[in-house]
């Protein structure tokens, strides 16, 4: 997706050389982003076929082992996070969710990070994952109360 995406981590390599803890960072998030376990064939086929063919999760139908969940029938609170330099799951793609979810309270916290960015990484760390938390402690506050 980004043609310069080797080079980018290369140079951040190169920067992160003199700095323990953000060559260790460097490595986590690298070691991360090359271990993930492949996805199955079959499994992307049927996810293209029943989200984008059939538009199931826009219809608010997800099917679930032998039984078919129902969006409407969700009935706790849903936060649902963009990252605005998302490439893999862009804003536009997720924006649609509080429709899908009407009736429910459906926060968006849109946040500047990419894909990884919003749960990895010294801008996670600092803005995504507090606002996250921050969220999440609300919620449990009222539900307390």
């Amino acid at each position: 997706m980004n043609p310069m995406s080797e080079l980018l981590t290369l140079a951040n390599l190169w920067r992160s050389l003199t700095d323990e803890r953000a060559l260790a960072a460097h490595q986590a998030l690298i070691g991360w982003a090359n271990e993930q376990i492949p996805l199955p064939g079959a499994v992307f086929r049927q996810f293209i076929h029943l989200f984008l063919r059939r538009q199931l999760l826009m219809k608010g139908r997800v099917p679930l082992a032998d039984r078919e969940v129902e969006l409407a029938r969700i009935s706790c609170p849903v936060l649902n996070v963009l990252g605005d330099r998302d490439t893999l799951v862009p804003p536009e793609s997720s924006a649609p969710l509080p429709d899908a979810l009407s009736g429910v309270d459906v926060e968006t916290l849109r946040l500047p990070a990419g894909h990884a960015g919003l749960f990895v990484g010294r801008e996670a760390r600092k803005k995504c994952v507090p606002a996250i938390i921050s969220w999440l402690d609300q919620r449990e506050s009222s539900r307390r109360q």
